[in-house]
């Protein structure tokens, strides 16, 4: 396995952790299909996943971004934005040029997920959590989610 999802990577929103572990998992997927020597068109139906995958998070995302009025969306929508174009390029290698998916081309887009964890999702996961709180204590702009939506 490669990306195995482990609570390490919980940020505390579900929603995010949920779509976090949904995307390792295809990443796994993906992996082993390497390993095991699949198809181009294997490989392909596996990187459109992903990217699939991570479009629909990258929407819940940017919701949320908007919702909480979110000081850091523009940096983190542009990073977003960079991740699929890349994975877009990747996917019209593998099925137009019917490119072979390696593990140069896995090893970035697991590496690239990581960073985004750690230095995009954490901080945005934070402001979720606190916005939250802050409701609570009737300091906000009003709830993001209902709260025991983020701690049951």
């Amino acid at each position: 396995m490669l990306t195995t999802w482990c609570n390490d990577l919980k940020l505390g929103v579900p929603e995010i952790d949920s779509d976090h572990r949904h995307i390792c998992d295809a990443l796994d997927a993906l992996y082993e299909q390497i390993i095991r020597g699949g198809s181009p068109a294997e490989l392909f139906v596996r990187l459109q996943e992903i990217a699939d995958i991570m479009a629909a998070h990258f929407s819940r995302e940017e919701q949320m971004m908007h919702d909480l009025r979110y000081e850091d969306a523009e940096l983190h929508l542009k990073n977003h934005y960079e991740a699929l174009r890349i994975l877009s390029a990747m996917v019209f290698d593998c099925e137009i040029n019917n490119k072979r998916i390696g593990d140069d081309t896995l090893m970035l887009i697991n590496v690239w997920t990581m960073e985004h964890i750690n230095n995009y999702d954490k901080p945005l996961a934070d402001a979720i959590i606190l916005e939250n709180m802050n409701s609570i204590i009737g300091g906000s702009r009003g709830c993001v989610r209902p709260v025991r939506e983020y701690y049951i």
